[in-house]
Formats: structure tokens, C-alpha cells, sequence
């Protein structure tokens, strides 16, 4: 979403196994921006993104990978003053329609690979 990732500052707890069983990541990317995320095995996560700009906000609700959600505060008002639009977004079927959509268009339009 925010284009090619130029830098990263990861780290990661090791379990016993050697599996990384928590991880935290900086990124920033080539036009400037930043993104962080943190992941885990151990911790219960919200399953929630928020992506903040210079114009709102937009928090994609649980979980962020098949959100069917998301809410728009736009202008830059503290959060507790912020109107939030609500866009519903229902998915067809299972979380995995989209994707197996996109196969059946690669397939025919003889590609290997989404692009």
C-alpha cells in the first residue's frame, strides 16, 4: 500500500524451538512513509491496521485480513471529537473468494502470476 520498503528495524523473541513467537517491524518506505506492525504467538493481538494520513484516519476492523469494515475519520480533530463514516464491505463466501477469483483471471488470461 505505501510502495517499496527501503528500510526495516525488525526484532523478534525466539521460542524453544527456534520459532519466532514474537515479532515487532519498523518499515519505511521509499516515498517517505512509515509503517510498523508487531505480530505474535504468545500475546492475544486485536487482529486490527489503522492507517493515519495527513487528511484522517482509517481503522480496518478484526480481522484486518478479511475485514468486512472499515471506519473513516477524516480531518485531523483529536479522536474523540472525529465523526467516523462506516463502510461495510461483506465478502462473498469464505475470506478466500477474492483470491481464488484472481487465479481463474490469471489462468485466462494466461498468466503464471497476479501481477
Amino acid at each position: 500500500m505505501l510502495g517499496d520498503i527501503v528500510g526495516v528495524q525488525a526484532d523478534a523473541q525466539l521460542g524453544p524451538t527456534g520459532v519466532d513467537v514474537h515479532n515487532r517491524l519498523n518499515l519505511r518506505h521509499a516515498g517517505g512513509q512509515r509503517s510498523q506492525g508487531m505480530c505474535s504467538l504468545r500475546a492475544t493481538t486485536g487482529g486490527l491496521a489503522t492507517i493515519l494520513g495527513t487528511d484522517g484516519r482509517i481503522d480496518i476492523t478484526p480481522p484486518f485480513y478479511a475485514a468486512q469494515q472499515l471506519r473513516l475519520a477524516r480531518g485531523t480533530r483529536p479522536w474523540d471529537e472525529t465523526p467516523i463514516e462506516t463502510i461495510d464491505k461483506p465478502w462473498r463466501g469464505s475470506r478466500y473468494v477474492a483470491q481464488v477469483e484472481e487465479v481463474h483471471r490469471c489462468l485466462r488470461a494466461g498468466l503464471a502470476e497476479a501481477p
